[in-house]
């Protein structure tokens, strides 16, 4: 979750995103599911 609040607050691609927050591809794979209709973040 924070990391998609970093990429959001910078506007960086998710490839930027800092390895605190995970790998790039686990930040993306997350925001992926959370933007389809019906689905919720945890």
């Amino acid at each position: 979750m924070e990391g998609l609040i970093w990429r959001f607050r910078t506007g960086s691609p998710c490839r930027d995103v800092p390895e605190a927050f995970g790998t790039w591809s686990t930040v993306y794979d997350r925001f992926a599911q959370w933007r389809d209709p019906g689905c919720s973040p945890p």
